[in-house]
């Protein structure tokens, strides 16, 4: 969840040095981070009227998500939205592979999948026993985002396992140049 949340596209847009790297204009820049803080007065707002109600403030979630892919979609030029989607998925690096299109674009065979499927599933696994420990009281909250990150690292590093060399080039490629720090 945490390298999902990282990489959404409907996250990455309001960042800096991504709206830098796809080289926006002013007009496009101040557009966005209009509606991000607009967006966060508005979902504290909203957190704060339906403390009984999560399943409010995740409907509104919603409808915040679905606005922010309408200005991506009017307000990105076609090539910014693919260098948007390059940039999510340096982000996500191997992780990619867990969704259903890119397993397809990468040709990954039937033992490939049951072997992602598996580390998926031994991933989601670590990280709920993490989330225990940590609503128990076992681990420090402050510990929790390295050990998150060791998680991701080794379910990252397992998925390199799974990949031929020519699918980790093939999604290397997709990735497209380095995002351009600042």
């Amino acid at each position: 969840e945490q390298i999902s949340a990282q990489s959404d596209p409907l996250q990455l847009v309001f960042r800096k040095d991504v709206q830098h790297d796809m080289q926006m204009d002013l007009g496009q820049r101040n557009k966005f981070d209009n509606l991000h803080d607009r967006q966060l007065k508005e979902l504290q707002q909203s957190r704060m009227q339906n403390r009984r109600n999560p399943a409010a403030v995740v409907e509104f979630q919603k409808a915040q998500r679905k606005e922010v892919q309408e200005k991506i979609d009017t307000l990105l030029t076609p090539q910014q939205k693919t260098r948007l989607g390059q940039i999510v998925l340096q982000i996500q690096g191997n992780a990619a592979v867990f969704e259903p299109a890119m397993q397809k674009t990468l040709g990954v065979t039937r033992d490939q999948r049951d072997r992602i499927n598996q580390i998926s599933q031994e991933r989601q696994a670590k990280l709920t026993r993490l989330q225990t420990s940590v609503a128990q009281g076992e681990i420090v909250v402050t510990d929790m985002n390295d050990m998150v990150g060791r998680i991701l690292t080794e379910s990252t590093d397992a998925l390199s396992e799974v990949l031929t060399t020519e699918q980790a080039d093939q999604l290397k490629k997709m990735q497209g140049p380095p995002l351009k720090a600042g």
